[in-house]
């Protein structure tokens, strides 16, 4: 959810300060080490001060430039260890330390001299910087010697392909590594799980973006759906300058830019440039598709849903009103299951169902109460979806996986899909939040010849749906392949070519070794038929100059070594052999490029510290947006982790916090998640009870009770509303009231009742109050409860109170 922001305001608080007051967009405050509170006059300190971001897109190639400013205000020296992401295909290539007017260059070694070099650097005083890649899409920044004072700015140049699919091209920058629940079985779980700031707080860092397009074409539309943006406004195809509006620098989500272009044709672009060794280029082919059929096959559609302590709140809301898109545009024909996973898995069915509208019904009141809490057991959510018996035949299981990915043990996650993803099933992967773990995504979507695809928060769930039952509809071509005919192009990536779903381009990278016109063939079968689409590329004259071997190596040659090195891990899940360690590590060595197993280092000549070794100071990040603090934790346990230096990790695992009663598991819990009073709905309802009713002499009799409620909810676990209530104890006694209601949520079916009015029995006013507790199952739209009540009324003018107790049933729209 988009917060309301105000003015940019810099307060850098650098000495302890009573409890802060609400932090918004924009603001800016210093937060401690949350694994150790300051003392009282001591320094907050926190070294990242900020982070600038400049972009350059040509065409849909990007160079990606990240200046990280760390700065000491304590007395003492420290070493900064800084968690945080890139994009899964960033191909890194440069990392400088710069002071003042000084600039120490960094070079690539092996992961584990590079480690050395390091603390070799940082034993004898000097400053130095290393950045190890943790996971494709995850680093980790180390920076020593920073004196008391100090400002350094760690500058990281990667390059990228933008992003294309449904014909718009998108920029990603993600701000924030998110909290990630770990299984035993992840062997690197402190490198991932930076500590998180507590509620109330903001880290003493924010960020200013950048991006430059220079698309070749006119565009036709430009927008963030993540972040509020200022557009330079240049058109005619002439580069237009994006920039992030300093009203929205905290870093809590990812940054999304999307443009489309204003020729609707198919797009065919190609990159090429000529360097030392050799020619390189990208290719991007969106083939034109066949429309769908009128008449589609019967589809088993299966959806998981990661229902784990992260996903609790607007994410899990999110979803809720995306399932509830999706199970209405079934088709009779088809059939659907329902899953749901956190710290086990739970089945709505033990097979799947047919799409009639009783099943229709009977998933929505499934979804309505799905909760969150938990932690992300993936696993097995993944082998309840793909472990049982395939789909009959002449059916596609179609399983739809939607999840925020925050886990650390995404290689197995992806292998087991891998080794139980049958012939006739297809995983499409949906990340849903403000910074999802887009590795995982795109693994599961690639293991499960899919496709993924990403909902940000506040955006309607609708077209995403929409766009998915699109592809599912549409053929798809299967067998791709590229006929090069006297093209002399070698060691073209993916080696494997993917299926391509409608909406979905080609990208292929590769070396080249001729300049001029290149005719090639994209064949492919569609619905069983062999088809072939011409593409005419010209490759720049630059491939053919002699002076090529002279050129610096560019931005092309990085991409497809990152590429390369992709296509040698991805596959194997992380069980990667030796000698594709080794071709890895050579690749990387070669292109001066961060990977699994190298490592960028920068160490300066002068000695800065004479004695003593720096303190090491975590770099606490923020909550992703959406996600609730108190749902995850930095440890597993739920407690904050110490600070640790890079080379001995021993934070706790990080990850989903089980909330107990509080937030009962979805697979235990079939009943309405109080999230979805997150929407400020309106209620109406209706009761009727039975029981009995007493004066202060305590005589008694059978009463019967009507209730009418109107209530609204105002917040998490809390409704506000007006009851009035008419109690009849026989013809002697009548009384009615008009109750202001509370209604608090105990658990997802249990709240809580008080009330206060005026109660009118036989024409006497006077106070009136009740207390009472109701249970719900909820069914479609429909709460219906179990009620209970104690009525309470003052003395009246005839100086006696009356006490009514009643129970029945209550039903709620």
């Amino acid at each position: 959810m988009r917060l309301h922001p105000l003015h940019a305001v810099l307060a850098i608080a650098l000495a302890a300060t009573p409890a802060m007051a609400q932090v918004t967009q924009g603001s800016l405050q210093i937060a401690v080490d949350p694994a150790r509170p300051p003392a009282e006059g001591e320094p907050r300190e926190l070294p990242l001060l900020h982070t600038d971001v400049r972009a350059e897109v040509t065409g849909f190639i990007s160079r990606v430039t990240v200046t990280q400013t760390f700065h000491n205000p304590s007395p003492s020296p420290i070493e900064a260890v800084y968690v945080f992401p890139l994009p899964t295909n960033a191909a890194v290539g440069a990392l400088s330390i710069k002071l003042g007017t000084r600039t120490i260059r960094g070079v690539v070694q092996t992961r584990e001299q590079a480690r050395k070099t390091y603390q070799a650097a940082k034993a004898s005083g000097r400053r130095a910087a290393l950045l190890e890649q943790e996971r494709a899409n995850v680093f980790t920044q180390s920076v020593t010697g920073i004196l008391p004072g100090d400002k350094i700015d760690i500058e990281i140049v990667y390059d990228a392909e933008v992003g294309y699919a449904d014909g718009a091209y998108e920029l990603v920058f993600p701000m924030v590594v998110g909290p990630r629940y770990h299984p035993v079985s992840v062997p690197d779980a402190g490198r991932v799980s930076p500590p998180l700031l507590p509620p109330g707080s903001r880290s003493g860092t924010d960020i200013s973006l950048t991006a430059v397009l220079r698309p070749g074409a006119p565009l036709a539309a430009l927008a963030s759906p993540s972040h509020h943006i200022l557009d330079s406004g240049v058109r005619g195809g002439l580069a237009r300058t994006v920039t992030l509006s300093p009203e929205d620098s905290i870093p809590n989500k990812d940054f999304v830019l999307r443009w489309r272009l204003g020729d609707d044709q198919p797009v065919v672009a190609l990159a090429a440039e000529a360097g030392p060794r050799g020619g390189h280029f990208a290719l991007l082919v969106d083939p034109p598709r066949a429309p769908a059929p009128t008449m589609i096959a019967p589809r088993e559609v299966i959806f998981v849903v990661d229902t784990s302590g992260s996903m609790n709140g607007e994410p899990l809301s999110i979803v809720k009103a995306a399932m509830r898109v999706a199970l209405k545009k079934l088709l009779p024909g088809d059939s659907f299951n329902i899953i749901n996973f956190s710290t086990d898995a739970g089945l709505m069915a033990a097979a799947p169902l047919p799409a009639t509208p009783e099943n229709l019904r009977r998933g929505l009141s499934w979804v309505n109460g799905l909760g969150g809490g938990g932690g992300t057991e993936m696993l097995s959510g993944i082998r309840a979806a793909l472990g049982g018996a395939q789909p009959p035949a002449g059916r596609l299981r179609v399983v739809c996986f939607m999840t925020d990915g925050y886990i650390g043990n995404e290689r197995e996650v992806a292998a087991e899909v891998t080794r139980l993803l049958g012939e006739h099933t297809r995983l499409f992967a949906f990340g849903i939040g403000s910074s999802v773990n887009r590795l995982l995504l795109d693994w599961l979507a690639e293991a499960g010849r899919g496709s993924a695809q990403y909902i940000l928060l506040g955006q309607p769930a609708e077209p995403q749906i929409d766009a998915f039952y699109a592809r599912i509809a549409a053929p798809v071509l299967t067998d791709v392949s590229i006929d090069w005919g006297g093209a002399k192009v070698a060691d073209v990536t993916p080696a494997r070519l993917p299926d391509l779903w409608l909406g979905q381009p080609l990208r292929v990278t590769g070396r080249v070794s001729a300049a001029g016109p290149l005719q090639i063939r994209v064949g492919a079968r569609l619905a069983g038929k062999q088809i072939w689409y011409p593409v005419r590329l010209e490759l720049p004259a630059a491939l053919a100059d002699s002076d090529a071997s002279a050129r610096a190596a560019g931005p092309l040659s990085r991409i497809w070594a990152r590429a390369q090195i992709t296509d040698l891990e991805r596959p194997r899940m992380g069980q990667v052999p030796v000698p594709y360690q080794a071709r890895i590590t050579e690749l990387a060595l070669a292109h001066q490029l961060v990977s699994t197993y190298t490592s960028f280092v920068a160490v300066e000549d002068q000695v800065v510290l004479e004695n003593g070794t720096p303190r090491t100071v975590e770099v606490p990040v923020e909550v992703p947006e959406g996600v609730r603090y108190g749902n995850v934790s930095s440890g597993g346990d739920g407690s904050s982790p110490a600070s640790t230096s890079p080379d001995a990790p021993t934070r706790d695992a990080g990850g989903d916090e089980d909330e107990s009663d509080a937030a009962p598991t979805a697979s235990s819990d079939r009943f309405r998640d109080w999230d979805d009073a997150l929407a400020r709905r309106w209620h109406i309802g209706v009761g009727f009870g039975a029981g009995s009713m007493g004066a202060s002499d305590f005589d008694s009799s059978v009463t019967t009770a009507y209730h009418l409620r109107i209530s609204r909810d105002v917040a998490r676990l809390m409704a506000l509303g007006i009851d009035a209530t008419l109690l009849r104890a026989g013809p002697e006694y009548t009384s009615v009231q008009g109750l202001a209601e509370a209604l608090l949520g105990l658990t997802s079916r249990l709240r809580l009742i008080i009330g206060l009015g005026i109660g009118v029995p036989d024409g006497h006013s006077e106070l009136a109050a009740v207390v009472g507790a109701e249970y719900l199952v909820h069914y479609g739209p429909i709460n219906l409860g179990l009620s209970t009540r104690l009525d309470l009324t003052a003395p009246g003018n005839d100086g006696q109170s009356m006490r009514a107790v009643t129970g029945g049933l209550y039903v709620e729209w």
